[in-house]
């Protein structure tokens, strides 16, 4: 063994990189804690420091008193509480936050998407709610009517909104959702991407059509009207923007019967950083959204009971309904979200969430540049492949 050591030296990096993606387990102590501290899921303020308000989870537990009087007073600043011009905050927070805005909302007659085209508009928005129409396996071509009736409800309501129906993955009519939203209100300012489909199947009986159809929709969904939203943010440089493309926890740790939707969620994820990085001196933000709600899509899972209806037709006023995940995007899409991007956001009932990016947890080196594969089959087992005492034999899970 010592001569291995000489060999190669062990380093934990753990979760000192900073981002946005990977979780890691809770600690023993946090799993029999009730809600417990989930995993990947960072907190400015501990239980008690929000007087009641905001009941959130530390990442660590055991933070000192000092940390938990820092979170107290940031708190104190970020809600106005205890100064005297508190009350004209919140006034600001009872206003519209979304004021003047030009947004599109690709799926934006969905089961999220309706929820997300009407609240931005009583938020002040002006929408262009842009949906095929189809099912959720996006087979059935394309039908007005769910645009027209979330587009009637937003007027009747006061709002402004337009329909668009068509495939958003054409780049013909992406281009034409970007123009009709310039030409008819002189500007944009917000691009979400909440369309998708579903095409279930094993990895060994999926047919091709069946991948392509799923990745074109999701990934090249999103590519194309961020393509022709990004040329015009890049010619007004000062005016930003806001890019937010819908992802899924089946992008992080992958569905066994999705492996197309679970790599397409995975690579929107990679296209919102490029973005985040490309179009940030633009003063555009881009961001995901994984939302945790009951919609067509999930009616379909595995675990639903289908004797007793759908799950999304009783979701209304639950932890489960999409309209609650709806606030988190309003917060990305406003003004006071230009300094977060690059970003995963968990939103479901009761709790937002921020996610860490993969980040290296350990490494081992070698003095040789090339590694001697006999000592790697040796020190892996007791290295890499080991975490608190167990053989990495599990992929990684959301919740213990």
């Amino acid at each position: 063994m010592g001569a291995r050591r000489r060999q190669y030296t062990a380093r934990s990096r753990a979760s000192r990189e900073p981002g946005g993606f990977a979780r890691r387990e809770p600690s023993k102590g946090a799993r029999a804690g009730g809600d417990g501290a989930d995993p990947g899921e960072p907190s400015a303020f501990c239980s008690g420091c929000a007087a009641g308000r905001v009941r959130a989870v530390p990442r660590d537990a055991r933070a000192s008193p000092a940390v938990h009087a820092l979170r107290r007073r940031a708190y104190a600043a970020a809600t106005g509480a205890g100064r005297a011009g508190a009350s004209e905050r919140e006034v600001h927070v009872a206003g519209k936050h979304l004021e003047g805005k030009v947004a599109i909302v690709t799926g934006g007659a969905g089961g999220m998407g309706s929820w997300i085209s009407k609240i931005f508009a009583e938020q002040g928005a002006k929408v262009m709610v842009a949906d095929t129409g189809a099912d959720v396996e996006g087979r059935m071509g394309v039908d007005p009517t769910r645009v027209n009736a979330v587009v009637d409800e937003i007027a009747k309501a006061g709002g402004e909104a337009v329909g668009a129906v068509g495939d958003v993955a054409e780049m013909e009519v992406a281009e034409g959702l970007v123009r009709t939203a310039l030409d008819r209100w002189g500007k944009l300012d917000i691009l979400v991407c909440a369309h998708g489909i579903l095409r279930e199947r094993m990895l060994f009986n999926m047919t091709e059509d069946e991948w392509d159809g799923v990745v074109r929709a999701h990934v090249k969904g999103c590519f194309a009207p961020t393509k022709f939203a990004s040329i015009w943010w890049r010619a007004q440089r000062d005016h930003g923007g806001r890019i937010i493309y819908f992802t899924s926890t089946a992008g992080i740790t992958g569905g066994a019967g999705q492996p197309n939707y679970s790599a397409a969620q995975q690579a929107k994820t990679g296209l919102m950083l490029s973005c985040a990085q490309a179009l940030a001196r633009y003063k555009v933000t881009a961001n995901c959204i994984s939302p945790g709600a009951s919609t067509r899509m999930t009616d379909r899972g595995r675990g639903v009971d289908a004797s007793v209806g759908a799950p999304s037709e009783s979701a209304a006023g639950t932890a489960r309904d999409p309209k609650n995940v709806v606030p988190a995007i309003v917060y990305l899409a406003s003004d006071a979200g230009a300094d977060v991007t690059g970003r995963v956001i968990g939103a479901t009932g009761h709790k937002i969430t921020i996610w860490r990016e993969p980040s290296w947890e350990r490494s081992i080196y070698s003095e040789s540049p090339y590694w001697d594969i006999d000592t790697l089959f040796e020190v892996m087992p007791e290295t890499l492949a080991v975490e608190d005492g167990a053989y990495l034999k599990q992929p990684p899970r959301l919740s213990p």
